[in-house]
């Protein structure tokens, strides 16, 4: 079966699910990278705010031999515990004293976004940009959030330079940025029989720099204090490997592999190991100590 006739046997099958007043739509979304997805969308007519569930993962499910009603039932069951329970206050979102404590930083490849940074608040950061979006909800299923685009900025009165600072403060705050060695992250997934036998000593320093929801990390290149405080730790200036946009890898330039072979890691992870909306860069940054800088080697 292929992808467009799968969609059209979900949105069949999912109406006879929902009830009655319930609508069941699906549309084309723009992710980072350029990449476009297919959405489902789905709730009381009533409410002005629906969760999305992207199919093209379940079509590989069904791909793999998973009925379409077993498809069904895991579509349900994640809508129901990401559900609303009723309309979004949208007027929060068009005044900037009740949005601006929920505004965060991410970052995206400049080069494979360029048509989506036309129409948004943005700065370049490296190969990078870094752009913005505003916090709606967070939950135990994630993040719910809006990019903010040029019109919302004419709307408040504001400029790309009022949100940089003011969402790094409210990144800090929210998500709390978090490090902690690759060796111990690795020993937290073995089993006891392997652990027992694994020597983290063994591996070179790596340390992986996210957040406490692990969701947009990345942007944590952007906080000069954290890097010093992770370079003066290790009394070296630092190799930065952008492992996603979740999280990125530090290593102490003092003790890294060559930085040619850096890059071909941060390739090979990032064309066989990640989905393309995940993709940061396949360059390697590094943090000079002396002026806390952050650049492209």
């Amino acid at each position: 079966m292929k992808f467009e006739k799968f969609v059209e046997k979900i949105i069949e099958n999912m109406q006879k699910r929902v009830p009655e007043d319930y609508m069941v739509q699906v549309e084309n979304i723009q992710k980072n990278n350029g990449l476009m997805l297919t959405g489902l969308t789905m709730g009381d007519q009533r409410w002005n705010v629906y969760p999305t569930i992207y199919l093209e993962d379940f079509y590989e499910k069904y791909e793999q031999g998973v009925s379409i009603e077993k498809i069904i039932d895991i579509i349900w069951k994640m809508y129901c515990q990401s559900a609303p329970t009723g309309n979004w206050d949208t007027s929060r979102f068009m005044e900037w004293g009740r949005v601006k404590d929920m505004i965060c930083p991410k970052l995206i490849n400049y080069s494979e976004n360029r048509r989506l940074l036309e129409t948004i608040p943005h700065r370049k950061f490296c190969d990078l940009a870094v752009v913005y979006y505003a916090i709606v909800d967070i939950s135990e299923t994630g993040v719910a959030s809006i990019l903010i685009h040029n019109a919302h900025l004419d709307l408040w009165d504001k400029s790309e330079t009022d949100l940089y600072e003011l969402s790094l403060d409210n990144y800090r705050r929210i998500f709390s940025i978090t490090s902690q060695n690759l060796g111990d992250i690795v020993l937290e997934l073995m089993d006891c029989k392997d652990a027992n036998s694994f020597d983290k000593d063994t591996l070179v320093p790596m340390i992986v720099v996210t957040n406490k929801m692990k969701m947009n990390g990345a942007a944590a290149i952007l906080f000069t204090d954290k890097l010093r405080e992770i370079a003066d730790s290790l009394d070296s200036d630092l190799y930065i490997l952008p492992s996603s946009v979740h999280e990125i890898i530090i290593i102490a330039t003092d003790n890294a592999m060559a930085v040619e072979e850096l890059k071909e890691t941060v390739c090979y992870v990032n064309r066989n190991e990640l989905r393309q909306e995940e993709i940061l860069s396949d360059n390697v940054y590094k943090f000079c100590r002396s002026d806390g800088n952050v650049e492209i080697i």
